[in-house]
């Protein structure tokens, strides 16, 4: 597009005045032509740029309620999540488990039935498996301060030493760290003290 010098425009026209109007000369009405053209393209070119600033403007008002909705379905989720939860934490042990607990409690510790638990080690640490004289002491496998239940399935005899080593520790992850660690022996504990789930109280 031709680019209108507003000067010799100016003067133009002054020259057509002094013709007293009867005719337009034609170098002043090509220049007329140009900025009527100039100005008309301005215009739609600002329309365009407003049509496209509000298409601009809609889409971020409708991303900007799609989130909020998003947000306020994953808050009401969480709320639902968090409602399931308190009230599954609020039920009471199930059957199996109380009756587990029940059979677990109802064992008592009696002198024999510690001397039947020494010789089903053979009368050895039932961890480092050292031959046990007097040097022996009954150590409960899940500890008492981890809710360790007090009975016959929860102990066993244990040398000094790895009484003490293994205090108030995971029993498994303690002897597994050990130097003597069997898996045959550590089969043996299981099977004899049963799983270390059911040596705990509630």
């Amino acid at each position: 597009m031709t680019v209108i010098n507003q000067e010799i425009y100016a003067d133009d026209y002054s020259a057509y005045n002094n013709l007293g109007g009867r005719k337009t000369p034609p170098k002043v009405k090509a220049r007329f032509i140009d900025l009527a053209t100039l100005e008309r393209d301005k215009n739609e070119s600002i329309a365009k740029i407003d049509k496209q600033a509000l298409i601009a403007k809609s889409a971020i008002e409708a991303e900007y309620r799609n989130a909020i909705a998003r947000l306020a379905s994953d808050l009401k989720k969480a709320q639902t999540d968090i409602a399931k939860a308190d009230k599954l934490s609020k039920k009471k042990p199930s059957v199996s488990r109380a009756e587990s607990m029940s059979k677990v409690r109802s064992q008592k510790i009696t002198s024999q039935s510690l001397l039947k638990r020494l010789e089903e080690f053979e009368g050895c640490c039932a961890y480092c498996y050292e031959h046990l004289g007097k040097n022996k002491q009954v150590d409960h496998v899940m500890p008492i301060s981890k809710l360790g239940a007090d009975v016959l399935e929860n102990i066993v005899y244990a040398c000094q030493s790895c009484n003490c080593s293994k205090g108030d520790r995971d029993p498994i992850k303690w002897y597994r760290s050990q130097p003597f660690w069997s898996e045959v022996r550590e089969s043996k504990l299981l099977s004899v003290t049963g799983r270390l789930d059911s040596l705990t109280v509630e």
